[in-house]
């Protein structure tokens, strides 16, 4: 029974350290809030523009989520890798049930956010690793209408 409720309290620290709500918070936030986390074996590497961590916890998945910055050192763009599809899928399917974010399906690799939330959802799930790509896009009104009129 205990294991069970420490799986299950593992589980729920890395949701909350993986999901999107990282963009537009500081280097030094993001990286205090991975570190807080919990994964103990995962290495947290960090320079100017970038913070990366590598799971390697034996009760997850090897994983690396990449959080990079803009020159003002805020978040712009969150990257997670992962070798599994059932990992992928898992991720994957954390942001697009995010109602607050209105996705509409571009085509079938990228989505976007409703207009105010200026997010772009990229999905490369290729053989080997599987990449989810989540960014802030500066869009005017034009360009967001015109995106949303050639979607597929």
């Amino acid at each position: 029974m205990r294991r069970i409720i420490l799986l299950c309290c593992l589980l729920f620290t890395a949701s909350l350290a993986f999901s999107q709500k990282y963009i537009g918070l500081s280097k030094k936030a993001v990286y205090r809030n991975l570190k807080t986390a919990g994964l103990a074996n995962s290495p947290i590497e960090t320079n100017d523009q970038s913070v990366v961590m590598h799971v390697k916890d034996s009760a997850y998945q090897p994983a690396s989520f990449y959080y990079y910055f803009d020159k003002d050192g805020k978040c712009y763009q969150e990257k997670s890798v992962t070798f599994c599809d059932t990992c992928y899928i898992k991720y994957r399917n954390r942001l697009l049930d995010r109602k607050k974010y209105e996705w509409v399906k571009v085509n079938d690799t990228v989505y976007v956010s409703k207009f105010s939330r200026k997010r772009t959802l990229e999905l490369h799930p290729n053989q080997h690793d599987r990449t989810i790509n989540l960014f802030k896009t500066p869009w005017q009104k034009e360009e967001y209408e015109q995106l949303l009129a050639r979607r597929q």
